[in-house]
């Protein structure tokens, strides 16, 4: 009788194996000193390796112990409390690739045998993660420019908007005849201009600098703990930078507005004098020196931009693509 009741569980267990390994999800449990106890073919496949080859292997063996750490916590939870938990994990496969796991631990508790475990079930979310990242990073970027954009741009000023950040400045540059260019020779040199403009405007900046794209031509650039003398020094760099771009004569020319704007938290910072509008006020004082440059500047970079233009009207290409025309109203 002994027998038939040790044969009879044993076919059950065999049957109930069978069914784990039809799933598809990842499944494992975990004893209270971190063996593995059992695990599906997928638990396994993962791991490149068959369920006996890893059977009362310790966890910390397999994983390194920045992946095992945080389940190997999660496990001391559920034992603790007794309680389901949700984890999600990036681990490393046999590929070298790292997954994505969103892992349900439950209690196993058996009395009966001394034995206490956590059974893990583990699906692949790796593909929900990078499409969450994609949209995060379209969410807080320019489609164009692949930099900042106006809402994220508008998110760091409130942060960093705080005494430890100061002295601040913010520098504003807008792309002189964009429109001129646009309608002549078509949106798509427009955008040729706009990311040669983004290329040079970044070179001067530090990682911790927030560049982004505010407007259709317009970018500001915040720039933490740096005072009016440094900004000013910046501003010059890109100016240089522009006059070397332009020394290329087959290029549609590159003119920048530039203006900045600085405070310490005593004269501009939101703990400044009463009536102080902190790091909005410089940037509106930033954006207001930007536009009294380029009202200074607007005959000479339209002429220059029609220059540039004219002498294109030799090239045949030019002459074919209808620019001519748009050219000839222009003028």
């Amino acid at each position: 009788a002994l027998g038939e009741k040790k044969a009879v569980a044993a076919a059950e267990e065999e049957r109930d194996n069978r069914v784990l390994d039809a799933i598809p999800s990842l499944i494992w449990v975990l004893d209270d000193e971190g063996k593995l106890i059992f695990l599906n073919k997928a638990g396994a496949t993962f791991w490149g390796t068959e369920a006996e080859n890893l059977v009362n292997s310790n966890i910390r063996d397999i994983l390194n112990p920045r992946e095992a750490e945080p389940l190997l916590e999660a496990r001391d939870q559920v034992l603790a409390g007794g309680e389901t938990v949700k984890v999600e994990v990036a681990l490393q496969n046999n590929s070298g690739e790292f997954r994505w796991l969103d892992i349900v631990l439950t209690p196993i508790f058996n009395f009966d045998e001394g034995f206490n475990g956590v059974l893990f079930t583990a699906s692949d979310i790796t593909e929900r993660k990078q499409n969450e990242e994609k949209l995060k990073y379209l969410g807080m970027h320019d489609s164009l420019t692949g930099i900042y954009n106006r809402l994220y741009f508008e998110e760091e000023m409130k942060r960093l908007d705080s005494k430890r950040h100061y002295p601040i400045s913010i520098v504003v540059c807008d792309v002189d005849g964009l429109k001129l260019i646009n309608d002549i020779m078509g949106h798509s040199k427009g955008d040729e201009l706009l990311k040669t403009a983004v290329r040079i405007i970044k070179k001067p900046f530090r990682s911790s600098d927030v560049v982004a794209r505010v407007g259709g031509d317009e970018f500001a650039i915040i720039l933490p703990r740096t005072d009016e003398s440094v900004a000013k020094e910046i501003v010059g760099r890109i100016q240089k930078l522009v006059d070397e771009y332009n020394k290329n004569e087959k290029t549609i020319p590159l003119s920048l507005s530039v203006g900045y704007a600085s405070a310490d938290y005593n004269s501009g910072g939101s703990g400044g004098s009463t009536g102080s509008g902190g790091i909005k006020e410089i940037f509106k004082k930033a954006d207001s020196n930007m536009y009294k440059n380029k009202f200074e500047r607007s005959d000479e970079v339209k002429k220059s931009i029609i220059d540039f233009l004219l002498s294109l009207l030799k090239d045949r290409d030019f002459r074919s693509e209808g620019y001519e025309k748009r050219l000839q109203c222009m003028a």
